[in-house]
């Protein structure tokens, strides 16, 4: 499942346990249960195909965020013992590792009114109305790409069976009507 150079470079011990985490509509990512817990994750560079500038311009937000709002949660990827943020398998496609944060409605509440404590005065009265709709508009719009990858063949979301992106639309449009009802 995981490579063992991937491994390796982590530092990850031998007896490490590793699951796969959901589907990987786009990339493959794994809970990896050690001395402590973490996120590991295989970029597709089929869609994202220079993941190094990615890199980069995340290294640029953390810096920028460290320096001026030390006070902002923002994830950032572990380095390898080489001090790499990537790690390249012998297929290519590279490797990164974050460390594993419990993500709780506390947390999502904290995200929104952080979000507005910063943004609220540039906003108009009608996009802070907004806010709440943008759940229910996210969801609209993943249903809608889930079923224009499954109509164009399924080249875009990662699947493990030829019906998965149909059935992912399916239950975003369930969890959508869920949200219109009880937002």
């Amino acid at each position: 499942m995981i490579p063992q150079p991937i491994s390796h470079a982590f530092g990850l011990s031998t007896t490490a346990l590793c699951k796969p985490i959901g589907t990987g509509h786009i990339h493959q990512t794994f809970l990896v249960e050690d001395t402590d817990k973490y996120f590991l994750q295989r970029s597709n560079i089929k869609i994202f195909t220079d993941p190094e500038a990615i890199a980069t311009n995340n290294g640029t937000a953390v810096d920028y965020l460290a320096q001026h709002h030390p006070e902002y949660l923002f994830l950032t990827a572990l380095r390898d013992k080489s001090g790499n943020e990537l790690v390249y398998a012998e297929d290519g496609f590279p490797w990164r590792m974050y460390p594993k944060i419990a993500f709780r409605k506390e947390m999502y509440d904290a995200l929104v009114e952080g979000y507005l404590s910063e943004m609220k005065c540039m906003m108009s009265a009608e996009e802070i109305k907004a806010i709440s709709f943008a759940g229910q508009m996210m969801t609209y719009i993943m249903a809608i790409r889930f079923l224009a990858d499954f109509l164009r063949g399924n080249t875009y979301y990662h699947i493990t069976y030829p019906d998965q992106n149909l059935v992912r639309a399916k239950n975003q449009l369930t969890l959508l009507s869920f949200l219109c009802k009880n937002v």
